[in-house]
């Protein structure tokens, strides 16, 4: 079953609380992916990216089931898990630079 997508709000201030040093710079990258999780395929499971910040279900989704035992389903829609995945993207992925390079803030 689906887990209840909470506010989009929720998902922005996990963001926001996941880059302490650069909140507006992560909000921002948010907003360039999918227009701040309005965008309609910001939380499908079938789709190749996922989330508000747009993780890559083929790299991501292995790679956090096998480290955390984190389902695609809770990388997406839960909007904790998601920031600290999308943190853990950008420290081992090379910042902004890496894979948010087109929307590096």
């Amino acid at each position: 079953s689906l887990w209840p997508l909470p506010p989009l709000e929720d998902y922005l201030a996990a963001i926001a609380r996941a880059w302490p040093e650069a909140p507006q710079e992560a909000l921002a990258v948010a907003a360039c992916e999918t227009s701040s999780g309005r965008h309609p395929a910001t939380f499908s499971l079938d789709a190749a990216h996922g989330g508000v910040m747009q993780l890559a279900r083929e790299v991501w989704a292995p790679y956090f089931e096998a480290r955390y035992g984190w389902s695609w389903e809770r990388i997406v829609r839960d909007p904790e898990t998601h920031a600290l995945a999308s943190r853990e993207v950008y420290d081992r992925g090379g910042g902004w630079d890496g894979p948010w390079r087109g929307c590096r803030p």
